[in-house]
């Protein structure tokens, strides 16, 4: 009897805590920066193994949703030995990103050249020095993650999981920004690089979300995820942006 009680709470332990969850579906947030506010439209799906996240960025109460700028990013789940243990990756495939600045369409695409181990950049803009194609070889290093996909590859990966069990934990991860190299290049104090050192950890742990601090290159973004682990808000003090939902902003706006 001693032995089906203990397992039944293992069970239910297992179930309480979750190692890996799927967060997917469309949201709307409002995102503001130092220019103003516009909505910010997202979109998960789970595709067999592929996890695909969009967005599209439009002015604010355009009926017509025209995109200021839009990306779309692809990862895979897969897993790697560690120490003789399996641990679950996210490993990056491709991502294309477009802007429109000043009115003139800037388009970035990276894709993972596997047998190169290299990210192949190619980019296309009315400014030749943003033109043209490049290899750059992936850095040494076991997480890494789309900053535009950070939650969905927290999540996946069971990081976030990891962090919330361990709240001292800082986790190293490799962001692949996926905006390059148009809006980096327009960013405070961020070094000029596809690849961003950083780490993770549990900042807070409140009543209804837990705080995630990202970070990176000197600067820190906090995520906050609800108990079910979806992204709730972002902000980014340092740059002045901030990402959170609709009736949030009403709220501070009041």
């Amino acid at each position: 009897m001693k032995k089906i009680i203990l397992l039944l709470l293992l069970f239910l332990a297992s179930c309480s805590t979750p190692t890996s969850f799927a967060p997917q579906g469309k949201n709307r947030f409002v995102y503001r920066d130092l220019s103003g506010e516009y909505s910010y439209e997202r979109d998960t799906k789970i595709i067999k193994n592929k996890v695909v996240t969009r967005y599209q960025l439009s002015q604010s109460g355009d009926q017509m949703r025209r995109a200021l700028e839009k990306s779309i990013v692809v990862s895979e789940k897969g897993s790697v030995k560690i120490n003789g243990k399996s641990q679950i990756v996210m490993r990056p495939l491709m991502s294309q990103y477009t802007v429109w600045l000043e009115g003139k369409k800037h388009f970035t695409q990276l894709k993972t050249l596997i047998k190169e181990k290299s990210l192949e950049i190619t980019m296309d803009s009315p400014e030749a020095k943003w033109k043209g194609r490049k290899l750059i070889k992936f850095p040494g290093g076991v997480n890494f993650c789309y900053f535009s996909q950070l939650a969905e590859c927290l999540s996946h990966t069971g990081v976030l999981g990891r962090l919330i069990a361990k709240p001292h934990q800082k986790v190293p991860l490799t962001v692949i920004w996926d905006n390059y190299p148009y809006l980096l290049d327009q960013l405070t104090n961020i070094e000029n690089n596809v690849f961003g050192r950083a780490e993770v950890y549990l900042d807070e742990d409140e009543k209804s979300l837990y705080r995630i601090a990202l970070d990176i290159t000197g600067q820190t973004v906090f995520y906050h995820f609800t108990r079910n682990w979806e992204l709730s808000k972002m902000s980014w003090v340092a740059q002045g942006i901030t990402l959170m939902s609709p009736s949030e902003a009403a709220r501070l706006s009041e």
